[in-house]
């Protein structure tokens, strides 16, 4: 059994969390999920994940593939603009799919400390939680390195004014279409328009071309690297967002922020409630552009992602690094 670890590919931007170990090939490898959708990373094919060659698994979100009686590492940092929910929920997979396993579970300090005082959740939810804080194999994250690019590449343009860039979460494939036209056509009154896909909806092609064929978009993007998407944000003036990280990196470029939160599925999921009501989303809402207040991006920065302001993008690296390395399951 091979003694690297195997880092385990599912989508790329969960990939894109662990930049920082993939040159290190001396003690990485990394690997497919067997329900990637692509089974290469920046043009790269790769391996599929045998549970039997690698004792050792590392992800940054939810592991979906069978395992046996391997080490899991998840470092979970996925959807960091939807608060706690989705960080019960993976830790909960955990539990209830891989039992055989030992596990470690990183979670960003921020997150973790926000977890001790959710309140709200569901019975089920609730339960997950507390069996988290109690958890000596749960640790934190002190941070993250994948963000540093979007505070210290230099601007690629200037930000046009009067445009929107519309990033929303992939469950608006279920939403009323008359809703998201609504939303399109309230901002395209004083917005010139464009949109990011999140990735999962290329499960919904007929949305896709929706979205493409509607006159008041002016360009539709699918599925980008981040390295673009500060190219995107450095376009825009706006940011319009259902609670998604996108949001949080757009304002890293200075875009300012504007909140949708008129959508069925935010008003259903106990996430996107966590959210709202957590502290993760105090922007105003679109439907008051004409009236729009500046926001101190600088400030929410702070709050919520202290570690950028604390640490240099290499000193970010080095502790990251350190807080894999010195995992032990002996």
């Amino acid at each position: 059994m091979s003694e690297k670890i195997a880092i385990l590919h599912h989508h790329h931007y969960w990939t894109e969390y662990l930049d920082f170990l993939l040159e290190d090939k001396e003690n990485f490898a990394l690997v497919s999920s067997e329900l990637a959708p692509t089974v290469t990373f920046r043009g790269k094919a790769l391996e599929p994940f045998n549970p039997d060659k690698y004792k050792t698994v590392l992800s940054a979100g939810r592991i979906w593939d069978q395992t046996k009686k391997n080490n899991l590492i998840v470092r979970f940092l996925h959807s960091p603009g939807f608060g706690c929910v989705p960080t019960i929920e993976a830790y909960a997979a955990l539990q209830h799919y891989h039992q055989r396993c030992d596990y470690r579970f990183l979670v960003l300090d921020a997150h973790y400390r926000a977890l001790m005082v959710m309140e709200g959740l569901s019975e089920a939810l609730d339960f997950y939680r507390y069996q988290m804080l109690q958890d000596s194999k749960v640790s934190t994250i002190k941070a993250d390195p994948m963000l540093y690019p979007f505070i210290t590449t230099p601007k690629q343009s200037k930000q046009k004014p009067g445009t929107g860039l519309v990033a929303l979460n992939w469950n608006c494939v279920f939403e009323d279409p008359k809703t998201l036209l609504k939303l399109i056509e309230t901002l395209a009154k004083e917005l010139e328009l464009s949109i990011v896909l999140h990735p999962l909806t290329v499960h919904h092609p007929e949305f896709i071309q929706a979205i493409a064929d509607h006159p008041q978009i002016k360009k539709v993007y699918f599925d980008l690297p981040r390295k673009e998407m500060i190219s995107l944000y450095d376009a825009h003036e706006f940011i319009i967002f259902d609670g998604s990280g996108t949001g949080y990196e757009a304002m890293m470029r200075g875009c300012k922020p504007l909140l949708v939160t008129d959508l069925h599925y935010q008003k259903e999921s106990e996430t996107f409630h966590g959210a709202l009501t957590g502290g993760y989303l105090p922007f105003q809402s679109y439907l008051e552009l004409s009236q729009y207040k500046s926001f101190d991006n600088d400030a929410f920065l702070r709050e919520h992602f202290p570690f950028l302001f604390q640490y240099s993008q290499q000193e970010a690296i080095a502790i990251a690094k350190s807080e894999i390395y010195q995992i032990d399951f002996n």
